[in-house]
């Protein structure tokens, strides 16, 4: 299910051209891991051509292709987390494929966001949605001072929006997005903006001090 009208959605996908990764992407609609929709794909390149990141950081790497994204639209130094290691294994073979050196960390996130002693200029979080909220305030003590946090499917599927629409198995993960989103939009010293694209993204940066 797509959170905007289809033939919306339809009508733009074919005005662009998807060169980025497709065997990628193949791969993980026919082995139904997650990918990230071509809109949101495409909105992410821009954002990062815009933002010119030194430092990211992305909690979820699935197979790398989101990582392998940020790579070519930016010259950052990108580190990316990954709790399962068989998944984090066809990760590395993507990244050696495409020759790109990217930082993978085989790990819980919990663990690893307490590990680093470096800031992030952006921040991708895919990960598992119901820790939304813990991944989000760890990477607000990592984020640089401009710094941006960009969080996936934030909207569900649409489910977040009416109680008639959950699917029973996402009950627990859609009050905690909820919750999660109730969270970020009522931060003092950030400003938070809830972007219905693909399945819902948001991003968050620091408030601009008034003069």
């Amino acid at each position: 299910m797509n959170i905007n009208y289809n033939h919306i959605v339809d009508y733009l996908n074919n005005i662009y051209i998807d060169e980025d990764f497709i065997e990628l992407r193949n791969y993980g609609i026919e082995n139904n891991i997650p990918i990230m929709k071509l809109e949101t794909k495409e909105f992410l390149k821009t954002l990062i051509s815009i933002s010119k990141p030194k430092n990211i950081l992305e909690i979820g790497t699935a197979i790398g292709y989101s990582s392998l994204l940020f790579s070519k639209y930016s010259n950052a130094n990108i580190t990316t987390i990954e709790k399962s290691k068989e998944i984090s294994e066809i990760a590395k073979a993507n990244f050696s494929k495409y020759n790109k050196k990217i930082n993978l960390i085989n790990m819980d996130a919990k663990k690893a966001l307490n590990n680093f002693n470096q800031g992030f200029d952006f921040v991708f979080i895919d990960a598992n949605k119901s820790q939304y909220e813990y991944y989000f305030n760890e990477s607000l003590k990592l984020l640089n001072e401009n710094g941006l946090i960009v969080c996936d499917n934030i909207l569900f599927r649409g489910e977040i929006t009416n109680d008639d629409l959950i699917n029973r198995r996402h009950i627990t993960m859609v009050k905690n997005l909820r919750k999660f989103l109730s969270h970020i939009t009522n931060l003092d010293d950030y400003v938070t903006s809830i972007i219905p694209i693909g399945d819902g993204i948001s991003l968050t940066t620091r408030r601009v001090d008034e003069r």
